[in-house]
């Protein structure tokens, strides 16, 4: 099994970024690498405000990599380590939900009969079966609203053959 590596690219603005912030940036940042492995790239963007009437004037923000989206986080606070613990609290539950379509959006029910005949495990006739049978059961389910009251009012369903 190969471990994906994550790339992490920190860049400031207003002010210098020291080796210290460099370092807590990499101690908080690369353990979404190992919890979330589909992410492949992080830029991280600090920022200070020199405005003294905006209070939470430091500002991190964070664009994440991942396959089949690009996720921009901001937060924003009146110190700037608050501000990278507040933007990875952000990022982490933004990749949880996206761990979650990723990896459960096919998971209702089981593969699709697609799928299954695409990848040989089905043979013609199960998935003519399989679709007769959903052919019955809406049929059915059509059958079962034909007539029925809204509001006072007989709404009729007319088959077209």
């Amino acid at each position: 099994m190969t471990l994906n590596t994550l790339k992490l690219v920190a860049s400031a603005r207003n002010f210098e970024l020291t080796d210290a912030i460099k370092q807590y940036i990499d101690e908080k940042f690369s353990r979404v690498g190992d919890h979330f492995q589909f992410v492949s790239e992080i830029h991280i963007f600090l920022n200070v405000e020199k405005n003294p009437r905006i209070p939470r004037s430091h500002v991190a923000e964070a664009t994440v990599h991942t396959p089949g989206a690009v996720l921009r986080l901001e937060a924003a606070s009146e110190n700037l380590y608050a501000s990278i613990d507040s933007l990875l609290d952000k990022v982490n539950r933004q990749l949880a939900k996206q761990k979650d379509v990723r990896y459960h959006k096919s998971d209702k029910g089981g593969p699709s009969i697609r799928h299954l005949a695409l990848s040989g495990t089905l043979e013609d006739d199960d998935v003519i079966d399989e679709l007769q049978l959903m052919r019955e059961e809406a049929e059915d389910f059509i059958h079962g609203i034909e007539d029925w009251e809204f509001g006072g009012a007989t709404l009729a369903y007319s088959q077209a053959s």
